[in-house]
């Protein structure tokens, strides 16, 4: 018997037809009913026993301080990381069962889309942004069905998804901050957690997002109603073990937020909290780097040894990008964009479509600047351009070196490090040592459970592929 529990197989099945609040008279809902959903025996493939492991808590012993922190409010258990984990890759979490918060953050991406940059991609005064492919334009009839537009494309977003890896130790997320680190219900208006909640504030965001996931007027009463219903991860194969355990033992979300919270009631906050929990746990602490601090002599190259002393040194990397997490709760606007006048074009008055921090705080100030990303793992997001945009100096990392050696300052908001006019921002570095600082960048800092997607960062299988 599996888990030890009873030999369990789900035999639940839901027929077609009728809103979440009614039937054909009854105002429309932003959710379709769920389709007949085939019968899952989730204990033939889970393992007989089953430890939940204790999560990563830091990266090396060089920085004992930076330890992940799980808010007073939201505190760490197994059930409620395991229910964050399966909610995470749930595409039926979307309007139309396309979409989960996986299909755009995948760890063998580095922790955003791999379709960035393909075809359809955002229209900008700059060119095509390398957003993220989200939901079909749609609205859900009075028969709970889901009707799109004219377009078959898939919607973009205006800018590249950000990793969720290591994303545990940023005040506030999102490329604009807007994700904050007080995280508000959206159920009741009040603050759920004080301090610490951005990650709680970010879950919230997408499901909602007409672009990202939902069709029009979704609201979460629809989504906890459509949970209620539907069977765990009835899209997706190639379940992980830890996945499949759970499921073994907790057949129905009702029952995997019995066991994560003490009843089944499915709420707003509850899903926040499960999800931010799973997201605390993915810390890429087994970089090259990271063994190199714990006392490997031999994890990194010469290279790479060169590239890390010229990362914190000549390279000044480190003022935005400082260990261990290699990034900083800065906004910066780099300089790479005229943002004013787009592309330098001293004929155009049209802004650049996305002014960065600005569209969330209104301070001109914030014009074009972004919150600083971490650098590891970024090899793995590269061939998706890096940056918020993927394009121009963000296409590449070899061209943003380039740049950041001889910043181009061509926006009258630059900060003031890339301002190529202020003695020391010209860096000097030569060919070779740009080279290293490549090769620490792409090979030191890419931690390799993450490129080959094994636990914690694994995964499964996505009905969208």
């Amino acid at each position: 018997m599996k888990n030890g529990l009873t030999s369990f197989l789900c035999l639940m099945e839901f027929a077609c037809g009728g809103g979440d609040g009614g039937g054909a008279d009854a105002t429309p809902v932003a959710d379709a009913q769920p389709d007949a959903q085939t019968a899952i025996d989730y204990c033939s493939g889970a393992p007989d026993t089953f430890t939940p492991p204790t999560p990563a808590a830091s990266y090396n012993g060089a920085f004992p301080d930076a330890v992940v922190v799980y808010p007073t409010e939201n505190p760490y258990s197994w059930d409620k990381a395991i229910l964050g984990k399966i909610l995470f890759w749930e595409e039926q979490m979307s309007s139309d069962d396309t979409v989960a918060c996986g299909t755009c953050h995948r760890s063998g991406a580095g922790g955003s889309d791999p379709r960035a940059g393909t075809a359809p991609t955002f229209p900008s005064a700059i060119g095509g942004i390398h957003g993220a492919h989200g939901i079909r334009a749609c609205t859900i009839d009075g028969s709970g069905d889901v009707v799109y537009d004219n377009s078959s494309a898939v919607q973009v977003t205006k800018r590249k998804p950000p990793t969720y890896l290591d994303a545990m130790f940023a005040a506030d997320l999102f490329w604009d901050g807007r994700a904050t680190s007080a995280f508000t219900d959206p159920d009741t208006g009040n603050v759920a957690i004080a301090s610490g909640g951005a990650l709680e504030s970010q879950v919230v965001g997408p499901p909602l997002n007409g672009v990202e996931m939902a069709c029009a007027d979704r609201t979460w009463p629809d989504i906890h109603a459509k949970l209620e219903r539907v069977m765990p991860l009835a899209k997706a194969r190639d379940i992980p073990p830890d996945m499949l355990y759970a499921l073994c033992a907790h057949p129905s979300y009702p029952e995997l937020f019995q066991a994560a919270f003490g009843d089944p009631a499915i709420t707003t906050e509850r899903i926040a909290f499960a999800i931010a929990t799973h997201e605390r746990t993915l810390i890429s602490n087994q970089t090259p780097y990271d063994l190199f601090q714990g006392g490997d002599v031999n994890a990194l190259t010469a290279q790479q040894k060169t590239g890390m002393d010229l990362f914190a040194g000549k390279g000044k990397c480190q003022r935005c990008h400082a260990p261990p997490v290699f990034a900083s709760n800065q906004f910066v606007n780099l300089g790479l964009i005229n943002f004013d006048q787009p592309g330098g074009d001293m004929g155009s008055d049209t802004p650049h479509v996305d002014l960065g921090r600005e569209e969330h705080t209104g301070l001109v100030d914030d014009r074009g600047k972004f919150r600083t990303p971490t650098v590891r793992n970024v090899a793995l997001r590269e061939a998706q351009g890096v940056l918020h945009d993927g394009l121009v100096e963000g296409a590449s990392l070899d061209e943003l070196m380039t740049a950041y050696n001889v910043p181009p300052k061509r926006d009258a908001h630059t900060d003031p490090r890339m301002d190529p006019a202020i003695d020391g921002n010209q860096l000097g570095l030569t060919g070779d040592e740009l080279s290293a600082i490549l090769a620490f960048i792409r090979d030191g800092l890419t931690d390799p459970r993450v490129a080959a997607e094994e636990y914690p960062f694994d995964r499964p299988k996505l009905g969208s592929e």
